[in-house]
């Protein structure tokens, strides 16, 4: 036999493997194990003189043999916050998941979930474990910002439905996926919950940030702390003198200004096949963000839960689930969770397109230098911008007729149904003067969705697009990175405004 043809290593991109852990906890002889790629991926490493040739490591990959699940298309879609105030203040959002988990314990079951190793100086800073008590499960709460390492927990999941346990897994949908396909059939003690994630950075990355700014002196981290409300960017550092450092945006901490903009997003989140809809596990959860803009009466101020439910076992489980004096659980409308998660059907992920940049800078000068190249050339694209709309509106304006031309531009390209990518000043400038010129828009796209004059609907880049004849990209300084994104999405003309105008 061929063991060439018959080992993941050598079918699958290392780009495209999501670390999950499939292929190494099927390996009847161990012939495959952890390594890492060069910004410190979990990927596998094969012994070729143990490989027996036996393929199962393909037969599972979620990656390379995909398989339908059947889930539901149309999830049904709920908000929830916990009335108790201890459970809400130790979650990340509403406090789901702690619920959830405890009809697990309840039942004698037992939960796995990421867990942070504990000092920040072993290896694996984020791995997943098992609790079986709720003083156990405080290790697996909260948000972690980091691929976790699933080690052998596959296996040890097996041991448990084996023994007739109830079981609860919680992790990325890649995970979720993972788990599935090493099980092969359903089992009926096996409740799958994925979460809506945006990119799980390397712990390379993160022990560089902690190294290059705190030394050896941090034994603790928080993500999604509290102190400020709830909100994705406030962090909290514990370091061994009992001093507690709060961070909060961008501007403030070095992680947090590579992770939400998407600069440290991996390839293999980047093209993720697991996390629009139908969805990989029974159940999802992540936060509701953006619900209080549309309804302002849900009292979200410490955070929401969001609950999809997403195939019979997760309605079942989910129809036993028992609401509690003061919790908030409310079905709302699928649309209302907009882009979270990218779970849209065929909506995607995306990366910075200073990603490739920072990747290259890290690997060369570590990863303080890599931030800070990459806020350089951050800050130098915005200079460039506003020259950019500068000359655009200078030119236009100069017209005879700026709202007269516009719509002799629009009948002369042939364009009947027109979106805009970037509700900044320059996206609402063009939407308001093609109002003037009576030149329909069918919507706009930008990361932070919201009516613009209550007529105008506004999508994330994730969201599924309609069709439409053209889309005009206002942000000139990231149109290549842009158009890359949208041509993965649409089919539509996708041309820059400054191309547009003049």
């Amino acid at each position: 036999m061929n063991k060439e043809k018959t080992c993941i290593t050598d079918k699958l991109e290392t780009s495209c493997c999501t670390g999950c852990g499939a292929c190494i906890n099927c390996c009847p002889v161990d012939a495959l194990s952890y390594g890492r790629d060069p910004w410190g991926y979990y990927i596998p490493v094969a012994d070729k003189e143990k490989c027996i040739g036996c393929g199962k490591c393909l037969s599972v990959c979620p990656v390379y043999n995909r398989k339908e699940n059947g889930h539901f298309e149309q999830p049904r879609c709920h908000a929830f916050i916990s009335g108790n105030a201890d459970e809400l203040n130790a979650s990340s959002s509403g406090g789901i998941f702690t619920r959830f988990s405890q009809a697990v314990f309840e039942k004698g079951g037992i939960v796995y979930g990421a867990a942070w190793s504990g000092t920040l100086k072993e290896d694996h800073l984020v791995r997943h474990e098992a609790a079986e008590t709720e003083t156990e499960l405080g290790k697996l709460k909260k948000s972690k910002y980091l691929q976790s390492y699933i080690g052998y927990t596959y296996r040890d999941i097996q041991d448990d439905l084996k023994a007739g346990r109830q079981v609860l897994f919680t992790g990325c949908p890649c995970q979720v996926a993972g788990l599935k396909a090493l099980l092969g059939t359903e089992d009926p003690n096996l409740l799958t919950i994925d979460l809506l994630c945006g990119n799980s950075p390397s712990e390379q990355f993160f022990r560089g940030y902690l190294s290059e700014n705190f030394g050896d002196g941090a034994i603790r981290y928080e993500f999604r702390h509290k102190e400020n409300d709830w909100r994705s960017d406030c962090v909290c550092i514990t370091l061994e003198n009992g001093e507690e450092k709060v961070f909060t945006g961008r501007f403030e901490d070095d992680f947090q200004s590579v992770y939400h903009d998407h600069t440290m997003c991996p390839p293999h989140c980047e093209n993720c096949c697991f996390h629009s809809v139908p969805r990989q596990g029974d159940l999802t959860i992540g936060d509701f963000w953006g619900i209080m803009r549309t309804d302002p009466s849900i009292p979200g101020q410490n955070g929401v839960s969001v609950i999809l439910v997403n195939s019979e076992k997760g309605q079942e489980f989910f129809d036993r689930f028992g609401k509690r004096e003061g919790d908030y659980l409310r079905e709302v409308p699928l649309a209302w969770l907009g882009g979270n998660g990218y779970t849209g059907k065929q909506s995607r992920n995306f990366a910075s397109p200073l990603r490739d940049r920072f990747y290259e800078d890290y690997l060369k000068h570590g990863f303080t230098v890599a931030v800070h190249r990459a806020a350089k050339t951050k800050n130098r694209n915005e200079i460039d911008k506003w020259f950019g709309y500068f000359e655009v509106l200078l030119r236009w304006m100069q017209k005879p007729d700026p709202v007269g031309w516009l719509r002799n531009r629009v009948e002369e390209c042939g364009y009947e149904r027109i979106a805009i990518y970037g509700m900044g000043e320059v996206g609402r400038l063009l939407y308001e003067k093609m109002k003037s010129a009576s030149i329909p828009v069918e919507y706009a796209i930008d990361k932070r969705p919201q009516k613009v004059d209550g007529q105008l609907k506004v999508v994330r880049p994730g969201d599924e697009l309609e069709p439409v004849d053209v889309i005009i990209v206002s942000i000139l300084s990231e149109f290549d990175g842009i158009r890359k994104l949208l041509e993965k999405k649409t089919d539509a003309k996708i041309i820059s405004i400054r191309d547009f105008l003049l």
